[in-house]
């Protein structure tokens, strides 16, 4: 099955703007290009990637930050986690933002490969000026951090809204946008 980057759209009362974006098939995209024509809506949010029928990730653009959430309880599968980032740094490419907070909230298992995936990341990140941060960590995964000292490595937030919360803050900071750093509370 080929995949393309699809673009989502919203449409405002003024103007119409990209929200979203999301791997999906190449029939799918010529599906929803048909819909479109005949004149019937585009299906809404959420977005998803489920290449190879694996759901692994929604994620939206907004207000500069690409906001993704892990939806595979597992990720421990190397096939699974690797075409994951491979799908995030198209995002990146795609869309040209370099400033991602990663919500963890789901996972349940989480094996190296993704750790490993995770610093890969954060330094295509940084060489890009950028920033990674992570949220949601489960009690059940935390401890890998801990004994990895990536909860050092990291920027990590307890939760989504905090993350919000000091996305937001950041973007109104001077351009250092630094990925390491504290663990949140």
């Amino acid at each position: 099955m080929s995949v393309a980057l699809m673009e989502v759209w919203t449409h405002n009362t003024d103007h119409v703007k990209p929200t979203a974006y999301s791997s999906v098939s190449t029939e799918r995209v010529v599906s929803l290009i048909a819909q479109r024509q005949a004149g019937h809506p585009l299906p809404n949010f959420p977005t998803d990637s489920t290449a190879g029928g694996d759901h692994c990730f929604d994620w939206v653009l907004e207000d500069g930050v690409i906001w993704v959430t892990l939806t595979n309880p597992r990720m421990v599968d190397e096939h699974l986690v690797t075409r994951l980032f491979n799908q995030l740094t198209g995002i990146l490419s795609a869309t040209g933002r370099s400033i991602v907070l990663i919500d963890f909230s789901q996972v349940r298992f989480l094996g190296t490969i993704t750790l490993g995936q995770l610093i890969r990341f954060e330094k295509l990140l940084r060489v890009r000026s950028g920033c990674l941060q992570l949220c949601g960590i489960r009690d059940e995964i935390r401890p890998i951090f801990s004994v990895t000292r990536l909860d050092e490595y990291f920027t990590i937030h307890q939760s989504f809204p905090e993350a919000q919360r000091d996305f937001y803050d950041l973007a109104l900071r001077p351009a250092s946008h630094g990925a390491k750093g504290r663990q949140q509370s």
